[in-house]
């Protein structure tokens, strides 16, 4: 899974009232031409707060949004070009701007042998054909932490069950989990915990 990093800018005294649209169109393209297009960067805008009538321009503006991204090195690059695109767009406008960088999750990666634990250990317990390898996505994910400390493996372990209703998106406002599932997951890092000691002696 990527690594994200969380950011607020606020602009204020535009001097000219497109300024919020060039930050954002700016930081956009400036990603898009000056990191790799082998290894993307996703820049979100998730958030615009401003103004008091549509027919007034607001004197502040506050954006808040994430930049994910499945590289390690990208992560520290752009927090410093959208720092750099904002400070200039602000300077050409007379604006005044306030950047706050969030700390945000780094990228979640699997160990090897960890993960050929778990498909060990489930196969002998379920099934080997339930196994299915899921793609790289762009979600964030705190369990990447431990993964910095200690090796280790994240898996989905499926909680789907369209009979009671736990068929949503667990981002959803309806979201529940079918508790049955539990049982196979204790199940399965158990075994793996006693087979990783017994491959770790």
């Amino acid at each position: 899974m990527q690594s994200r990093k969380a950011f607020t800018t606020r602009t204020f005294n535009f001097s000219f009232r497109h300024t919020t649209d060039s930050v954002i169109l700016a930081s956009q393209s400036v990603i898009s031409r000056e990191t790799s297009p082998l290894s993307p960067v996703l820049l979100t805008f998730g958030s615009i707060e401003g103004g008091t009538a549509r027919n007034i321009i607001a004197n502040k503006v506050v954006l808040k949004g994430t930049a994910r991204t499945l590289s390690k090195e990208n992560i520290k690059i752009v927090p410093r070009l959208i720092k750099r695109t904002v400070a200039g767009i602000c300077q050409a406008r007379g604006a005044k701007y306030k950047l706050n960088i969030l700390s945000g999750y780094p990228v979640l990666e699997n160990h090897s042998e960890a993960n050929q634990i778990l498909r060990e250990c489930y196969a002998g317990l379920y099934s080997a054909a339930k196994i299915v390898a899921t793609p790289q996505t762009m979600g964030g994910e705190d369990f990447s932490f431990y993964l910095e400390k200690a090796p280790g493996a994240m898996f989905r372990l499926g909680i789907k069950n369209s009979k009671i209703g736990a068929d949503k998106s667990w981002h959803a406002s309806d979201f529940i989990a079918d508790e049955e599932a539990i049982r196979y997951g204790t199940e399965l890092l158990s075994l793996a915990v006693i087979k990783y000691w017994e491959k770790n002696k």
